[in-house]
Protein backbone atom coordinates (compact mmCIF):
# COMPACT_ATOMS: atom_id res chain seq x y z
CA UNK A 1 0.00 0.00 0.00
CA UNK A 2 1.66 3.63 -0.98
CA UNK A 3 1.32 6.09 1.71
CA UNK A 4 0.27 9.79 0.09
CA UNK A 5 2.16 12.70 1.36
CA UNK A 6 0.23 16.08 0.95
CA UNK A 7 0.96 20.02 1.72
CA UNK A 8 -2.10 22.76 1.94
CA UNK A 9 -1.66 25.89 1.79
CA UNK A 10 -3.84 29.12 1.11
CA UNK A 11 -2.94 32.21 0.00
CA UNK A 12 -4.26 35.81 -0.14
CA UNK A 13 -3.13 38.31 -1.92
CA UNK A 14 -4.79 42.30 -2.59
CA UNK A 15 -3.94 43.76 -5.96
CA UNK A 16 -5.14 46.58 -8.54
CA UNK A 17 -6.37 45.11 -11.94
CA UNK A 18 -7.74 48.03 -13.34
CA UNK A 19 -8.62 51.67 -13.71
CA UNK A 20 -12.20 50.96 -12.64
CA UNK A 21 -12.48 48.78 -10.39
CA UNK A 22 -11.74 48.87 -7.00
CA UNK A 23 -8.41 46.33 -5.63
CA UNK A 24 -9.17 43.04 -5.51
CA UNK A 25 -8.47 39.95 -2.76
CA UNK A 26 -7.50 36.85 -4.28
CA UNK A 27 -7.76 33.78 -2.14
CA UNK A 28 -6.26 30.23 -3.19
CA UNK A 29 -5.95 27.36 -1.40
CA UNK A 30 -3.29 24.22 -3.26
CA UNK A 31 -2.91 20.83 -2.24
CA UNK A 32 0.44 18.85 -3.28
CA UNK A 33 0.20 15.11 -2.91
CA UNK A 34 2.95 12.58 -3.39
CA UNK A 35 3.32 10.37 -4.97
CA UNK A 36 1.26 11.32 -7.89
CA UNK A 37 -0.38 9.95 -10.62
CA UNK A 38 1.83 6.81 -11.92
CA UNK A 39 4.48 7.05 -14.44
CA UNK A 40 3.71 10.98 -14.75
CA UNK A 41 6.36 13.72 -12.77
CA UNK A 42 4.15 16.11 -12.08
CA UNK A 43 0.30 16.01 -12.97
CA UNK A 44 -2.39 19.08 -12.02
CA UNK A 45 -5.98 19.71 -11.38
CA UNK A 46 -8.12 22.29 -10.78
CA UNK A 47 -10.91 21.43 -8.99
CA UNK A 48 -12.83 24.80 -8.20
CA UNK A 49 -15.70 26.62 -10.01
CA UNK A 50 -15.77 30.26 -10.81
CA UNK A 51 -18.62 31.89 -8.42
CA UNK A 52 -20.39 33.63 -9.95
CA UNK A 53 -19.23 31.83 -13.38
CA UNK A 54 -17.26 33.56 -15.98
CA UNK A 55 -17.90 33.74 -19.75
CA UNK A 56 -16.05 30.40 -21.66
CA UNK A 57 -13.04 32.61 -23.16
CA UNK A 58 -12.05 34.44 -19.69
CA UNK A 59 -12.45 31.08 -18.31
CA UNK A 60 -10.15 29.30 -20.27
CA UNK A 61 -7.81 32.23 -20.59
CA UNK A 62 -7.69 31.67 -16.58
CA UNK A 63 -7.28 28.31 -16.49
CA UNK A 64 -3.98 28.02 -18.74
CA UNK A 65 -2.24 30.88 -16.61
CA UNK A 66 -3.18 28.81 -13.66
CA UNK A 67 -2.09 25.56 -15.47
CA UNK A 68 0.81 27.54 -16.34
CA UNK A 69 1.88 28.96 -13.01
CA UNK A 70 2.11 25.67 -11.50
CA UNK A 71 4.70 24.13 -14.57
CA UNK A 72 6.56 27.38 -13.90
CA UNK A 73 6.89 27.09 -10.29
CA UNK A 74 7.93 22.95 -10.33
CA UNK A 75 10.90 23.41 -12.94
CA UNK A 76 11.99 20.54 -15.00
CA UNK A 77 14.42 18.76 -13.23
CA UNK A 78 13.69 19.85 -9.87
CA UNK A 79 16.08 17.81 -7.51
CA UNK A 80 12.96 18.29 -5.02
CA UNK A 81 10.69 16.91 -7.00
CA UNK A 82 10.06 13.22 -5.40
CA UNK A 83 11.05 10.55 -7.32
CA UNK A 84 7.29 9.19 -7.58
CA UNK A 85 5.63 12.44 -9.04
CA UNK A 86 3.71 15.28 -7.71
CA UNK A 87 0.09 15.81 -8.24
CA UNK A 88 -0.82 20.13 -8.21
CA UNK A 89 -4.47 20.38 -7.40
CA UNK A 90 -6.16 23.87 -6.95
CA UNK A 91 -9.15 23.65 -4.71
CA UNK A 92 -10.43 26.95 -3.85
CA UNK A 93 -10.24 30.62 -6.38
CA UNK A 94 -12.13 33.67 -5.32
CA UNK A 95 -11.95 37.42 -5.92
CA UNK A 96 -13.46 39.54 -3.90
CA UNK A 97 -14.81 41.62 -5.35
CA UNK A 98 -16.09 38.19 -7.72
CA UNK A 99 -13.95 38.04 -10.77
CA UNK A 100 -17.08 38.01 -13.08
CA UNK A 101 -18.24 41.49 -11.69
CA UNK A 102 -14.61 42.87 -12.82
CA UNK A 103 -14.34 41.78 -16.15
CA UNK A 104 -17.69 42.95 -16.81
CA UNK A 105 -16.59 46.52 -15.50
CA UNK A 106 -13.30 46.14 -17.41
CA UNK A 107 -12.75 43.27 -20.03
CA UNK A 108 -9.33 44.64 -20.63
CA UNK A 109 -8.45 43.18 -16.79
CA UNK A 110 -8.51 39.67 -17.84
CA UNK A 111 -4.47 39.89 -18.99
CA UNK A 112 -3.44 41.58 -15.16
CA UNK A 113 -5.87 39.49 -13.46
CA UNK A 114 -4.04 36.66 -15.27
CA UNK A 115 -0.91 37.61 -13.80
CA UNK A 116 -1.91 38.40 -10.26
CA UNK A 117 -3.02 34.81 -10.16
CA UNK A 118 -0.38 33.06 -11.48
CA UNK A 119 2.09 34.59 -9.13
CA UNK A 120 0.01 33.68 -6.21
CA UNK A 121 -0.78 29.93 -7.39
CA UNK A 122 3.68 29.88 -8.26
CA UNK A 123 4.11 31.24 -4.85
CA UNK A 124 1.96 29.02 -3.04
CA UNK A 125 3.11 26.14 -4.67
CA UNK A 126 6.56 26.92 -3.75
CA UNK A 127 5.95 27.48 -0.34
CA UNK A 128 3.82 24.06 0.01
CA UNK A 129 6.78 22.35 -1.14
Amino acid sequence: MRSIAAAERAASRVCRVSDRAPAVRFHLAVRLESPGDPCVNLTSDLQFSYEPGLPEPAQEALDRRLYDAIYDAVEPGDRRLPPEGLKVTVTALTGDPPLAAILADDPAALDAIGDALAALLADAVRQAR
